[in-house]
């Protein structure tokens, strides 16, 4: 490491009194946003996004206890579907960690909400070290953390992510941070371990989320061309191992994921920002919510950071300081691809917007090299005084600006508003929001309000139940054992159009005989609303209401569901397999299950594709002639 430290008594006391209070102060924030009694609990936090990987979790679990695989075939989920192939590529790290963690005694619960506390802790380790790592001195790296820190918690993307559920991308962004900054290290003083800690580092980022490759791709290719021709044949054989280390890291689950490339679809709905958002952020105004989020727009640590960063990054290019090329280049890089990502069709594969993030962790080491930089000139410094006033004058609304972004994230805690004499209730809260909500873990799931006990009790094992709304159809799918069609409707997986609601141009929606014919392909019985779908209103010719369960409207549908296309008998369905029983040896059998390329039909017999109109996988056929009773498994 570059820098000298040679401190006296006083100042290595205060040193780590202040490494004290930044250590303090985050596990605070910890405690007060996912107080204990959540992150130690057997009931897992299960909201937004949290539910689908509850969901990934308890699959792998199933899968890897069962079978000793890494995905499996669940006949319940929209009619027949591969899990844990791409959908959780963002989910891996949690999945082992989660499955590790029960195999030592924790409870699945208690084990899930673990990982969102390893996310927490993460972050301030991972910002010190990859600032020592550039050569900051310990007092710069302490201010790293502590902007690290102020980060995570009041820059609103930030805390959105790991509220909802998107845990792993926000530990990501300190992880490939550390990443980069071990490489770097390597680069200037050629020590196998430093590259050792790059490729094990970097094949973690990829086990916790696969859009690491997109932060890291272009820094560390500029980074290695930049020494191409300084380095050995053995050093670059060991920079060689990085790539190498990160696919044997990943490889039980990209081996899989190769052999199902057939299936894939279009993923890019989310985080598509466009030029405006750069105006949208500057300023804090809400343009999208399925870009940034459904939470105020609070980004002024964001751009305190970006502003010093950049300051720090003349500076550096001016004295020819070698960190320049590296930071330079991972900012605007990465703001690049946040905010005209969407204007290229292959990048909304990859949620560009989620890159904002990805380069606020990267300008934590130029702005606090900034803080650095001032304090040790800081003699040498003698403005006029009137720049001092003009500063001095300044600082005032941003500190203001600051602590506005911090006091967003208290709602609880602001003073309430007074009720004016003439009595009328005020809706209003005093930081000017009409609701307010608390961005903190709760274990009450907003979206369920009874409808798993509902289903659990309505189930027969026959007909399906459709849920609209993503997070109650992700929940369905780990509190029931009943038969579901719903959950996030943008799977980048061909089964995916089991679920009526994902968006296609192929299917009116307004025609309720084409409804009534979907309602029939897929065996629904039930049909649960959440809110009102102008295309669907149509569904009400084909439906009778049922009940209310909180805020969702269930419906019934006007068929006799029958999970058989064609023939007749009994059906139990579960994990990996298909039981099939009583039916006509000589006749034909379709099921009205997803067909699969890994499907097996046992004993004597086999397994075909039937086609049909909603989806292009097609059902289960079992051709005549089979024997009465057979076994479809997932023969992996």
């Amino acid at each position: 490491m570059t820098g000298t430290d040679s401190p006296s008594t006083l100042t290595r006391i205060a040193f780590y009194i202040a490494l004290v209070a930044v250590i303090a102060t985050h596990l605070g924030l910890v405690t007060f946003f996912s107080y204990p009694a959540i992150s130690f609990s057997d009931e897992p936090i299960n909201i937004g996004d949290f539910d689908g990987h509850i969901g990934q979790n308890w699959h792998f679990i199933e899968a890897f206890e069962g079978w000793g695989k890494s995905w499996l075939y669940d006949p319940k989920l929209l009619a027949g579907c591969p899990m844990l192939i791409y959908e959780d590529a963002n989910n891996k790290a949690w999945e082992l960690l989660t499955w590790a963690l029960w195999k030592l005694g924790l409870s699945k619960g208690a084990a899930h909400n673990t990982y969102l506390l390893l996310a927490h802790l993460l972050v301030l380790p991972a910002v010190f070290f990859s600032a020592r790592l550039f050569g900051l001195r310990k007092w710069s790296a302490l201010v790293a953390m502590a902007m690290g820190s102020a980060l995570w918690f009041f820059d609103s993307f930030a805390h959105w992510l790991w509220f909802v559920g998107m845990v792993s991308y926000a530990m990501a962004c300190s992880l490939t941070l550390l990443s980069l900054a071990f490489f770097y290290r390597y680069l200037q003083d050629r020590r196998f371990w430093q590259v050792a800690c790059a490729a094990v580092m970097v094949g973690v980022s990829h086990l916790v989320h696969v859009w690491s490759f997109v932060v890291l791709v272009l820094p560390m290719a500029v980074l290695y061309f930049r020494y191409f021709r300084l380095l050995s044949l053995k050093e670059h054989a060991a920079i060689a191992t990085i790539p190498l280390v990160t696919l044997a890291i990943n490889s039980y689950w990209l081996i899989v994921a190769l052999d199902f490339l057939r299936y894939i679809l279009d993923s890019g709905y989310y985080c598509k920002a466009s030029l405006a958002f750069i105006f949208g952020d500057f300023f804090g105004l809400v343009l999208n919510t399925s870009v940034t989020g459904p939470i105020g727009n609070r980004t002024s640590f964001r751009f305190l950071f970006l502003g010093a960063a950049v300051l720090m990054l003349f500076i550096w290019r001016r004295s020819g300081d070698k960190r320049f090329l590296v930071f330079a280049t991972a900012i605007g890089y990465l703001l690049a691809i946040a905010y005209f990502g969407a204007y290229l069709k292959v990048l909304t594969q990859v949620q560009p917007y989620r890159n904002a993030l990805a380069a606020a962790f990267m300008t934590l080491i130029p702005a606090a090299a900034l803080v650095e930089a001032a304090w040790h000139n800081r003699a040498r410094f003698r403005p006029p005084r009137v720049l001092y006033a003009a500063v001095a004058v300044l600082f005032i609304p941003g500190i203001q600006h600051l602590s506005s972004d911090i006091l967003y994230f208290f709602p609880e805690q602001l003073p309430k508003v007074a009720t004016p004499e003439e009595g009328f209730p005020v809706d209003i809260s005093s930081s000017g929001y009409f609701i307010h909500y608390s961005y903190r873990h709760s274990l009450d799931n907003p979206f369920d309000h009874g409808l798993s006990d509902w289903v659990k009790r309505e189930d027969d094992g026959i007909g399906r139940f459709l849920v609209q709304f993503g997070v109650p159809g992700e929940r369905l799918t780990w509190t029931t054992d009943a038969e579901i069609i719903g959950g996030f409707p943008f799977r980048n997986f061909a089964h995916t159009y089991s679920n009526i609601f994902r968006p296609r141009d192929d299917i009116d929606l307004t025609n309720p005989q084409i409804l009534q014919e979907y309602f029939e392909t897929f065996a629904i019985k039930w049909v649960v609303i959440d809110y009102p779908d102008r295309r669907f209103i149509h569904a009400l010719a084909v439906l009778d209401f049922y009940q209310n369960i909180g805020p969702h409207f269930v419906y019934r549908t006007k068929i006799k569901p029958n999970l058989f296309q064609a023939g007749a008998g009994e059906i139990r369905a579960s994990t990996n397999r298909i039981e099939v029983r009583g039916t006509d040896p000589k006749q034909d059998i379709v099921l009205r299950y997803n067909w699969l390329h890994t499907l097996v039909c046992q004993p004597r017999c086999s397994v075909k594709s039937a086609p049909h109109k909603f989806s292009p996988i097609g059902f289960i056929k079992i051709p005549a002639p089979h024997p009465p009773d057979f076994v479809i498994l997932n023969g992996y």
